[in-house]
């Protein structure tokens, strides 16, 4: 008969240690990630147009309301080459000599883009993209100096044309 005890690894050697600590390590791991990754891509601020209410974030109407009263529309055209056309129409006492075009990324404010829009001997705005843009852009179009918008949304990989109302 044999009374010799059983050899006993240090606990570093065993499986169940290391198993136990491992989904631990792994969510201490992520956290820094997901740390990493909110430190590096923050969320954008508020537009102007926008007011929070609490935990609610609504837009402000008074802008859409006046270009409502002013019966404003207009059809926008975007060429190939990144020409602008666009032309606009209601109840102006007069037509302002630029109008601004701002190209709104729906999830990164980096990418928002803002064209100033002059008008031509035609009675059209007229301007040009600086850089050649694809996929879904929210739009707003303003006069410098006034309390009105006019909204929309353009897919320029299906579309080039678009006609802004409310």
């Amino acid at each position: 008969m044999d009374n010799r005890s059983p050899v006993i690894e240090p606990w570093y050697r065993q499986f169940w240690p290391w198993f136990l600590m491992f989904l631990p390590g792994c969510a201490v791991v992520a956290s820094f990630i997901s740390l990493a990754i909110a430190m590096h891509h923050s969320d954008s601020p508020l537009r102007d147009s926008y007011s929070k209410q609490g935990f609610a974030i609504e837009p402000i109407a008074a802008a859409d309301a006046e270009a409502k009263l002013r019966k404003l529309s207009a059809a926008l055209t975007i060429a190939g080459d990144g020409a602008i056309d666009l032309a606009l129409r209601g109840q102006l006492t007069q037509r302002s000599p630029t109008l601004t075009l701002e190209f709104i990324h729906p999830l990164d404010t980096q990418h928002d883009k803002t064209i100033a829009l002059i008008i031509d001997s035609t009675g059209h705005y007229r301007g040009h993209l600086p850089a050649v843009l694809d996929g879904r852009w929210l739009i707003e179009l303003r006069e410098p100096g006034q309390h009105w918008r006019l909204r929309g949304s353009i897919d320029l990989q299906a579309q080039r044309e678009l006609q802004l109302a409310l």
